[in-house]
């Protein structure tokens, strides 16, 4: 069967590229034929631009922009790679007819993973919530809401859209239960994709990176901007327990205002190597959550956001927030201490979803 995949492949960002990656290839396992959409709206190829001019008339991001530019000229080309590598991606489309003329060849189309239902990204492309291919078999798989309250426009777009799949699957618990409440509709909750891939599957291409650090250090990945004062406070304390250094990485190169070395050419594959091999990852970021656990690290999780559905979701498969947290401090955790009986099951559970495709 020929399986078309939408997602968020174009972001410069390690967990979309990755989660991309983990679908494509567990759907490849029940012998299908799989490309993934590229399909890149104009408002994003905005926002992902390394022109400083689109930026203007505001003087402080265009200098910023400016100044960082040879860094990220270099980090985006490893994205690229990735991409052009391991993606299999269709022709670019950039709007909903070209998008419309690619899917007519696919026999399921399969919307997910990530934040494709978060309207806080998507705005009110309904291309995201299955507007796309009339007529065709469509399947969502591990899409996130990215809230536990539904706003207005997700209403909206459920309302109109949710009748166009055959099946719906969610990856957290608390979407499964808006989509229900709002819509009495079904959805089975499954994990991230990358959990779909075996921990030798990771560390394949991982070892394919261009990064080489022979010391121990500590990684620090916070997409707070500076905002996670509880984090930060938390890994400067740890550093200095262990006299450990601290390598920060962020996916398009915002300037990190602590203490560390910023790693500014870190691609997709050096992100997972970071994580492989540091002694403990910091960090606010749901991708890096799950590849700590993956590799069985010990790591820090402290989300920004009390009502990030996706860190909390996990953390409550793992065993509850109370493990990663003590009065509002975070807590360093040993991702081979943690029970993952729960986790298990459910992978065992997405598996058998996707076997099921038809």
């Amino acid at each position: 069967m020929r399986v078309g995949i939408l997602t968020f492949q174009f972001a410069d960002n390690y967990g979309a590229v990755l989660q991309a990656f983990a679908l494509k290839r567990a759907i490849e396992s029940e012998n299908h034929e799989v490309e993934i959409v590229d399909y890149y709206p104009k408002h994003f190829k905005k926002l992902y631009s390394l022109d400083p001019f689109l930026v203007l008339p505001d003087i402080r991001w265009f200098v910023k922009k400016c100044l960082r530019f040879p860094y990220r000229i270099i980090q985006r080309k490893r994205f690229e790679e990735f991409r052009d590598i391991y993606l299999n991606l269709t022709k670019e489309c950039v709007g909903k007819a070209q998008t419309e003329k690619i899917a007519e060849k696919y026999d399921l189309i399969v919307f997910g993973s990530d934040q494709i239902w978060n309207t806080d990204i998507v705005g009110n492309d309904n291309v995201y919530f299955g507007c796309l291919g009339e007529g065709k078999k469509k399947i969502a798989y591990a899409a996130s809401l990215g809230t536990k309250v539904l706003k207005e426009e997700q209403k909206v777009l459920f309302d109109e859209n949710l009748r166009r799949f055959e099946r719906i699957s969610v990856r957290e618990k608390s979407g499964q239960e808006l989509l229900y409440e709002q819509f009495g509709g079904h959805a089975e909750v499954v994990c991230d994709p990358v959990f779909l891939l075996k921990k030798e599957e990771w560390e394949d291409i991982a070892g394919r990176s261009r990064i080489s650090l022979e010391k121990k250090y500590i990684v620090y990945y916070s997409l707070s901007n500076g905002k996670n004062e509880r984090l930060d406070e938390a890994v400067t304390l740890l550093a200095g327990q262990r006299r450990l250094p601290v390598m920060m990485i962020h996916p398009i190169n915002h300037k990190i205002d602590r203490e560390g070395r910023q790693l500014f050419q870190a691609g997709p594959l050096e992100f997972l190597e970071l994580i492989r091999k540091a002694e403990v990852i910091c960090t606010d970021s749901f991708h890096a959550f799950a590849f700590s656990v993956l590799y069985e690290k010990e790591m820090m999780i402290f989300p920004l956001d009390r009502l990030d559905a996706r860190i909390v979701g996990l953390e409550e498969l793992l065993g509850g927030r109370q493990l990663f947290e003590d009065k509002g401090y975070p807590l360093v955790v040993s991702g081979s201490a943690l029970n993952k009986e729960e986790l298990i099951k459910l992978i065992n559970q997405s598996k058998g979803f996707l076997k099921n495709i038809k």
